[in-house]
């Protein structure tokens, strides 16, 4: 076995760890119950027929709960947008496979994790394209997104994914920007958009402005910070030096975002 297949395998095992918490986090309010009740009270009222008087004069007696099992059911998005900048090149110790390479290896594995949950995932590697503006001046750039994951599927082999070496500049905003465009797109009940960066900016300012417009729209929106940086300043975050560690961490902390304890 290639020692990349070997990571990977490790990677997707490391993953798993959160599936239960984050289904349970992403079940439907209706189906958490197991059981519904339909019908009318068997609390008292001359509507009541007792059972025996019932049964002995022919009657039947309708007013009674009747119990249906419900089957719970996962309505939810991920979505992922991945710094692509020059930094997300550097090795990581104890592996062969870059930074970029170990997000690329995330991505595959937070696809087959939503194949097995039921939840649509993509993730795209986010390079910075045209500058955007408003009234007050420059406030970054517009993404231009790469797929590397599409409706849970790759869209090229992983090791053609793990050996591309980005190249580009950093915009944190321009992230966050581009995963929550994605997730808005989704009409799943949870949506969540997730940035991965390594990256340090002065666009991390424009986070908390990003982050209300997300809760407004019902967007969980989550930062990564990966390779060691600080996750001050970013939503929901996460800090993770490598892959391996996204992959063990991602779960139980996406099902506490989802139930606001992130």
């Amino acid at each position: 076995m290639s020692s990349l297949k070997r990571e990977y395998e490790e990677l997707v095992r490391a993953m798993r760890r959160g599936k239960n918490a984050l289904r349970l986090a992403l079940i439907s309010e209706r189906g958490a119950k197991g059981y519904a009740r339909a019908g009318s009270s068997l609390a008292g009222g001359q509507a009541l027929i007792r059972t025996y008087k019932s049964a002995a004069a022919g009657l039947v007696n309708n007013d009674r709960y009747k119990r249906r099992l419900v089957t719970p059911e996962v309505s939810a998005s991920i979505h992922v947008a991945v710094d692509a900048s020059g930094s997300m090149g550097q090795s990581v110790r104890g592996s062969k496979v870059s930074l970029s390479g170990h997000l690329m290896m995330a991505s595959h594995a937070l696809a087959d994790l939503g194949k097995s949950l039921k939840v649509g995932v993509e993730s795209h590697l986010c390079f910075l394209a045209g500058h955007r503006h408003n009234a007050f001046g420059q406030t970054g750039y517009d993404a231009r997104l790469v797929p590397i994951v599409l409706g849970n599927r790759p869209t090229a082999s992983l090791k053609a994914q793990v050996e591309y070496r980005p190249t580009d500049g950093t915009h944190v905003a321009s992230y966050a920007r581009a995963a929550l465009a994605l997730a808005e797109r989704s009409t799943a009940k949870h949506r969540i958009a997730v940035y991965m960066t390594d990256g340090f900016c002065s666009s991390l300012s424009l986070l908390p402005s990003l982050h209300e417009m997300a809760r407004a729209r019902g967007v969980y929106l989550v930062g990564v910070v990966m390779g060691g940086e600080s996750a001050q300043g970013h939503p929901n975050a996460v800090e993770c030096l490598n892959g391996a560690e996204f992959a063990s961490t991602v779960g139980l902390h996406l099902a506490k975002v989802v139930k606001g304890r992130g």
